[in-house]
């Protein structure tokens, strides 16, 4: 015969069950947040003076790409991690390592090149600074919005792995955005201002995945 307890049901009888969004509504998320901070940067600061250039050359295409195939596998990432039982397919690295392996030749290539006083130029730009507080302005509103809306809601078995995801896909989100203004194409600006901030808000993520998500 079932029993209840009184003093349970009292304690229990308002709680209404979170439910996170699903895989769709944080793609339309993901897309709404880029858009959103791609038109800001468009209206506030414009497209590169060079855009022209930049496309004929592959360099308005390749660069933001960088950005966006890790963007796609850390919202693979996220989705499967935040959710127990699901595993996480080797096929859900496939677009970072393609980003990662353009990067290293690109690398590579300028490093034949290499002078002191390129590596300078690219490193002490006046702009530089603007760069990255941008990207890490702009990811943290975009981790704010996706911890609340997605993440806190979510019931991840590893909740570490889960916020360093959240925290490298919105500084991915907004480094995508920012590279089609930025005009500073070296591989050293690059690596200093834009994986830097995004390395930074992976971070960030971490230690709310591991200090502040619980279920």
């Amino acid at each position: 015969m079932t029993t209840f307890d009184p003093i349970i049901d009292k304690l229990v009888h308002d709680l209404v069950p979170k439910q996170s969004m699903t895989f769709r509504q944080l793609s339309i998320f993901v897309l709404i947040s880029f858009i959103t901070i791609l038109v800001i940067i468009l209206s506030v600061m414009k497209i590169r003076p060079d855009y022209i250039y930049a496309f004929q050359s592959g360099t308005l295409i390749w660069k933001p790409s960088i950005f966006f195939l890790p963007a796609l596998s850390c919202l693979l990432l996220l989705a499967t991690s935040c959710l127990p039982g699901r595993t996480i397919k080797k096929i859900y690295f496939i677009p970072f390592i393609i980003s990662a392996v353009f990067f290293t030749i690109l690398f590579i290539q300028t490093l034949f090149n290499f002078t002191l006083s390129n590596f300078i130029s690219a490193v002490t730009d006046p702009k530089a600074p603007f760069c990255f507080g941008i990207i890490i302005i702009g990811g943290c509103i975009i981790l704010a919005f996706l911890w609340n809306l997605w993440i806190k809601k979510s019931a991840p078995e590893n909740a570490t792995h889960t916020g360093i995801y959240a925290g490298l896909l919105s500084g991915l989100i907004a480094a995508t955005a920012y590279a089609f203004h930025c005009t500073q194409d070296s591989p050293f600006y690059i690596l200093f201002y834009y994986v830097l901030p995004v390395g930074i808000l992976g971070l960030i993520g971490k230690w709310f995945g591991k200090n502040r998500l619980y279920w």
